[in-house]
């Protein structure tokens, strides 16, 4: 009994085959491949397009495959564990490729401009787009007794928008501008703004 870890090179379209096993654990892969366990008293067990992460088995012992064959389409290296074992545990294997950008840093300045006054005929610019900004709180004040109704310009009506009722606020992640209307009166909204 054994575990073993094998490391396949492909130049280009090949296939290439693998000792027999009961349990098999692709470790990486950039591109997809096919896996053929063949040799055993059933038919052969055919994988199509699969990458890392893929794990087969462990199968009986009287199901156990003589030959792994491991077809690539493209020039790669493909690592495989194979093993003859009942039970095997593997690590799990994170593979990245490219890069990766992560945007949830905390904020480094706040500004609180004037509070904008609304009113129920036309879109009011609340806040202009910023590509600097994390976050944005809209409040509609609890001495206001009119809720304002916000969103992209050309989208508001006294009707239509996100309603903000007085004593409430909503806290929206974008870069974009955010425009306001009133549904009733002139409420007046305090912006907290997190760049």
């Amino acid at each position: 009994m054994s575990t073993r870890s094998y490391r396949y090179t492909f130049s280009g379209a090949a296939t290439l085959t693998a000792p027999g096993g009961r349990f098999f654990f692709v470790k990486s892969a950039t591109a997809p491949i096919s896996i053929s366990a063949r040799g055993s008293t059933t038919a052969p067990i055919d994988f199509v397009d699969v990458g890392a992460g893929l794990k087969f088995g462990p199968v009986p012992f009287e199901l156990r495959w003589i030959y792994l064959d491991i077809t690539s389409a493209v020039a790669q290296i493909v690592d495989v564990i194979i093993s003859d074992d009942a039970e095997v545990d593997v690590a799990s294997t994170v593979n990245v490729a490219g890069s990766v950008a992560i945007m949830e840093t905390p904020s480094t300045a706040i500004a609180t401009p004037v509070r904008v006054a609304l009113n129920t005929a036309t879109d009011t610019l609340i806040a202009a787009a910023n590509a600097s900004r994390r976050r944005i709180t809209i409040q509609n004040p609890p001495g206001n007794i009119d809720s304002a109704n916000i969103g992209p310009s050309g989208s508001l009506s006294t009707t239509r928008g996100l309603e903000v009722e007085p004593g409430s606020a909503v806290e929206i992640v974008t870069t974009a501008a955010i425009y306001g209307r009133a549904v009733t009166n002139a409420p007046a909204l305090q912006v907290l703004e997190e760049t």
